[in-house]
């Protein structure tokens, strides 16, 4: 549930800042022993308002991880905790969303942003954001270029708390799948020469060419200016990529509490050299995971041994998210069957994944969209 997982992540962050919230904290230590409830009672007295930080919020298109926020943000206001959504936009502007307030703010990127450099305009507008929402913690659910690492520091010396929850790979990862060359699970080294291979041969460059990669680029970057633009910027990506995982690096050092939602994502968290890593696993609201027992359908049995596995896979029609991965896996085992309910289901992969699944129509099926009662159902 939701709030299983928030209160379990803001448990281990009051602890590491014991020295801050000595006896508050230890209660909601000691709370565990009692309900759950009164762990979310403790938790209010210290913790009224969480500014959280997607990637985007509604109304612009939005995936898994913004539908996650906005079921925390309405589990903690169950136990008087507040929350409102920080997020990037075209303008500073401050809106009420669906009854949560949003704080939008700007930040003019150039190509080094991108990249690990840090935008003196984001320091700015984060100033702005922190003063309309005085919020008591800080929850980070992506780190993008409008977030820089030096925002941290500053947000910390206010006194306010960081949490940093990875949904993704993204956040570290420019390829954005964790799979070597996209044939393999990525080990999540922070191997800039590792990683320089496997991004060029996502753009079509091949691995063959890799023992030459590093050095040929060094010697391009010495005719800098003279170079055409294109071989100008492929003799600038090893630094880039270097500055990415420095980036990436200091952000997840600078938090106070970094969670992992699941296994694989805290495994390759571990090259990072954190003091603490707590798994949290993403789950539903509350009253979605108690509604089987207040519908006139069955519960949830056993599978048998001759029942088909049935996956139910729901995210963005994106690549990173690897469903064409997952539907070419299932179409190699007859025996399991698969359900995707896909957000933002348009454009070139969305066709790919369609074509994919037309190979087996009645093990592989795909629906667009599907919210509220609808994806209850599907569940």
């Amino acid at each position: 549930m939701a709030d299983k997982s928030c209160v379990r992540s803001m448990e281990t962050l009051f602890a590491a800042k014991s020295g801050k919230l000595p006896s508050r904290s230890t209660e909601i230590k000691d709370s565990r022993q009692h309900s759950e409830s009164a762990s979310f009672a403790l938790l209010a007295r210290v913790l009224m308002r969480v500014l959280h930080v997607p990637f985007v919020y509604w109304p612009d298109s939005i995936g898994g991880t913004e539908i996650y926020v906005q079921s925390l943000i309405a589990e903690l206001e169950k136990f008087g905790v507040q929350g409102a959504i920080a997020v990037v936009g075209q303008g500073a502007a401050q809106e009420n969303v669906q009854g949560v307030e949003v704080f939008r703010y700007q930040v003019e990127l150039q190509t080094e942003h991108l990249f690990g450099a840090p935008s003196p305009q984001a320091l700015l507008a984060w100033k702005q954001v922190v003063e309309r929402a005085q919020p008591d913690l800080v929850h980070f659910h992506a780190r993008t270029p409008s977030t820089p690492s030096t925002i941290l520091a500053w947000i910390q010396s206010l006194g306010i708390p960081i949490v940093y929850t990875v949904h993704t790979p993204t956040s570290f990862c420019l390829r954005g799948t964790m799979m070597e060359l996209g044939v393999k699970p990525c080990v999540g080294s922070l191997d800039a020469a590792r990683c320089t291979r496997c991004v060029l041969q996502s753009r079509g460059i091949s691995p063959w060419l890799s023992p030459l990669l590093n050095p040929g680029l060094a010697a391009l970057r010495r005719f800098g200016r003279v170079l055409p633009s294109a071989l100008r910027k492929l003799a600038a990506f090893p630094l880039q990529v270097q500055g990415h995982l420095t980036e990436a690096q200091r952000f997840l050092q600078g938090a106070d509490q970094v969670v992992a939602v699941c296994d694989w994502i805290k495994a390759a968290l571990e090259h990072y050299h954190l003091p603490a890593v707590a798994l949290n696993r993403q789950g539903l609201r509350s009253d979605f995971e108690r509604a089987p027992e207040h519908s006139n359908g069955p519960s949830k049995l056993p599978r048998r041994s001759d029942q088909p596995l049935k996956i139910l896979a729901l995210g963005r029609a994106d690549p990173t998210k690897g469903f064409a991965l997952l539907i070419q896996a299932v179409l190699n085992a007859p025996p399991v069957e698969l359900t995707l309910t896909l957000t933002q289901g348009v454009g070139p992969y969305f066709e790919k994944l369609q074509q994919l699944a037309a190979r087996a129509p009645e093990r592989v099926k795909i629906h667009r969209d599907l919210a509220g009662e609808r994806l209850e159902q599907l569940f």
